[in-house]
């Protein structure tokens, strides 16, 4: 009897202790691989922009400039800062980021005059949710998207070899971004990751008679049609 007493309780003592540790276990399961907090990375990779858009449409079609929507493709770089919440194995995060790079086209009026437009974008930048699942402790597979921010530059140049005159206006275009990641923890505050992000439904951009110079005509439009990234990172967390 005096030996049964004593196997229960040690009993009791390690189904105590386990408990406890698998508690704690829970909690650590979050924080072991540092997903939890804010964080802040640089990242580059690859990236490329289509233009869309006609300039003097009416005219005849010789005459007019018309964007080819080719993919036009280069480096980038930049940073990005966040913040994440982990609930068991699924995490929760939002994500701010801007990139740098050298993006455009220029169309070239087929008729041998000369003139010319083009369409640039440097800047690439975006707010967005991160939905993603701990594969393990060190792990993470997520799910991104939300709002895009592309700024450009158009310009124009007419005759640009004869009586060369030309115009440049500052476009705003906002859109969305979706996409799809790859975290790894190598430490609990360093991780790197490897992501594609895709960027579309930016709208159309309008002129009025004559606006920028001579012959750009109000139907007349240019457009980022659609832009993508594949980029790695590395990121510290506080």
């Amino acid at each position: 009897m005096k030996y049964s007493s004593l196997a229960y309780a040690l009993f009791l003592s390690t189904a105590s202790v386990t408990l406890s540790a698998s508690d704690v276990a829970g909690e650590q399961f979050a924080i072991r691989g540092g997903f939890e907090g804010f964080y802040a990375g640089i990242f580059g990779g690859v990236a490329g922009a289509r233009f869309e858009g006609i300039i003097d449409r009416d005219e005849v079609p010789e005459w007019r400039e018309n964007f080819s929507n080719r993919w036009n493709n280069g480096g980038i770089f930049g940073g990005y800062i966040g913040y994440n919440k982990v609930y068991e194995n699924v995490l929760l995060g939002i994500e701010g980021d801007i990139g740098y790079g050298d993006f455009s086209e220029t169309a070239v009026q087929e008729d041998g005059r000369h003139d010319r437009a083009t369409h640039e974008v440097k800047l690439v930048a975006s707010a967005r949710a991160r939905l993603g699942v701990l594969v393990s402790e060190e792990t993470l597979l997520y799910a991104t998207g939300g709002l895009a921010y592309l700024p450009s530059e158009f310009i124009i140049r007419d005759d640009v070899f004869t009586a060369p005159h030309s115009g440049s206006k500052n476009l705003r275009s906002i859109g969305y971004v979706v996409g799809l990641g790859f975290e790894q923890a190598l430490t609990d505050r360093l991780h790197v990751r490897l992501e594609g992000l895709y960027y579309d439904g930016m709208p159309k951009h309008s002129f009025f008679e004559d606006e920028l110079v001579s012959g750009v005509d109000k139907n007349d439009f240019v457009r980022i049609n659609d832009f993508y990234q594949i980029r790695a990172g590395v990121s510290l967390n506080f």
